[in-house]
């Protein structure tokens, strides 16, 4: 097995998981002594076995499918909780439930940042938005995404917005949204408002970020936290969110700048108070607040670097790795 051998070419001192379905094949290997003196660490996005089924119901799947997935879901994390020398989660509320499924699983709460961005590049049809003053939304394919999009901006259409590019849509969920029953029955309206940037670089989105009066985060379902909720509070702009997309980020839900809203219509209502409203212009300490989510400071703020460190020392580790 090609893995097999990778892994004893260099015999890693950890191994780290950051999906929970490899599991079996760490176990496998593990089981066959070829990791027997590797620490495991799981480092997780979000606990799997609700989100799974939060998936399954959307697309129409059948409810003894949908008990079959989480109960196999399930199995998985609890063994990962079992078996980890670290559990690494992103929410107080995942950190609960995989110590609920383990007496001595103690996981490490460490909310996901983002690195400052410092190139930026104007897309080819960046001249198309009116810059400094539209709202940004950032998002993959991955169906809370596109689903929140609709529920949160296109069920309330945005004929509220001037005939302006003012909303731009980048990532993977540009396409799903372009094709949505939401919006693609008014295209010809909406596109003097709405700007998609499908495959946008990482220096383009940069570019995009920096130009954008403010983010929207539309999320109302899935696990874990949200990446791009942590680039919209570092930017310093306007964020319109839902309190699903501030999970992990609570301590910054009151912060100047931030508008929470789980209605949709007052959702767009905030929306449309940044659009028309003046930009934002936070003091020193409340930008250095939002700057708490640089990974630089995260992960020194949260000790991830000694607990796994103190991994690699740890006596039982060391026996293992004598005894293989």
């Amino acid at each position: 097995m090609h893995f097999r051998k990778l892994i004893e070419s260099f015999e890693p001192d950890i191994i780290q998981l950051e999906q929970p379905f490899m599991w079996p094949l760490v176990r496998r290997l593990r089981d066959e002594g070829v990791l027997a003196g590797a620490a495991l660490v799981y480092s997780s996005h979000n606990f799997e076995p609700p989100l799974k089924r939060e998936i399954l119901e959307s697309a129409g799947v059948s409810w003894s499918r949908i008990a079959e997935v989480e109960a196999m879901t399930l199995a998985i994390e609890t063994q990962l909780a079992e078996e980890a020398d670290l559990v690494i989660t992103v929410s107080t509320s995942d950190a609960e439930a995989y110590a609920s499924l383990s007496r001595g699983c103690r996981p490490l709460i460490a909310r996901n940042g983002t690195d400052r961005q410092t190139v930026a590049r104007r897309p080819a049809d960046g001249s198309e938005m009116a810059r400094g003053r539209y709202l940004l939304f950032v998002g993959s394919a991955y169906p809370p995404n596109v689903q929140g999009f609709e529920r949160f901006v296109l069920a309330n259409n945005v004929y509220g917005l001037p005939p302006e590019k003012l909303l731009a849509v980048c990532g993977g969920a540009a396409d799903a949204i372009f094709q949505s029953r939401l919006y693609a029955p008014h295209h010809d309206s909406y596109q003097d408002r709405v700007h998609f940037f499908a495959r946008p670089s990482d220096e383009e989105l940069t570019w995009l970020r920096r130009e954008a009066k403010g983010f929207l985060l539309p999320i109302f379902s899935g696990g874990g936290s949200n990446l791009k909720s942590a680039e919209a509070l570092v930017s310093g702009k306007w964020v319109v969110t839902t309190s699903t997309a501030m999970r992990s980020f609570e301590d910054l839900a009151d912060e100047p700048g931030v508008l929470v809203a789980d209605k949709p219509k007052a959702f767009f209502d905030a929306m449309l108070d940044v659009t028309y409203g003046e930009p934002l212009v936070l003091t020193a300490a409340q930008t250095a607040k939002r700057e708490r989510l640089l990974w630089n400071n995260l992960l020194e703020e949260v000790g991830l670097a000694r607990r796994v460190k103190a991994l690699v020392k740890s006596p039982a580790i060391d026996t293992l790795r004598t005894a293989s």
